[in-house]
């Protein structure tokens, strides 16, 4: 059982499912991130995240018309990166307790997968909403 501080003064206790299904979530969000990233990639899709083009597509506006001109597409790798961060802590000191030695190139390809991920996503997002298209009426 974790106990947790609160500001009152007294302990709530957390069972470890409320962890644990935290964890779940985090990886499972992850797993989907690389997913998609990889299905983009494949078929040679661009990305672009946004309400303003969701709206767009709904009403059925060309060209869309999105009033951030903020590409989202970044947001998906805030899963990732903290999965990465709590293997990246949790386990190579779970690793370094078990395997001596082992903790420096675990912690690097750690990190190497982290940085290329993110390098992968860069390929994948489109620089403009209507790039997502190239060139294409929508249907």
């Amino acid at each position: 059982m974790v106990f947790v501080d609160s500001p009152f003064g007294w302990h709530a206790p957390v069972d470890w499912k409320v962890p644990a299904a935290l964890l779940g979530g985090v990886a499972v969000h992850s797993v989907c991130s690389l997913v998609a990233c990889l299905v983009a990639r494949r078929h040679g899709c661009r990305v672009w995240i946004d309400s303003g083009l969701h709206r767009s597509r709904r009403q059925k506006i060309w060209p869309p018309k999105c009033a951030g001109q903020s590409n989202e597409a970044g947001a998906v790798w805030l899963p990732i990166g903290t999965a990465t961060f709590i293997i990246l802590f949790l386990g190579i000191d779970t690793l370094a307790q078990v395997a001596y030695g082992m903790e420096i190139p675990a912690g690097f390809l750690i990190v190497a997968a982290s940085a290329g991920g993110v390098l992968f996503s860069r390929s994948v997002r489109a620089s403009t909403p209507e790039a997502c298209w190239y060139g294409r009426k929508p249907v």
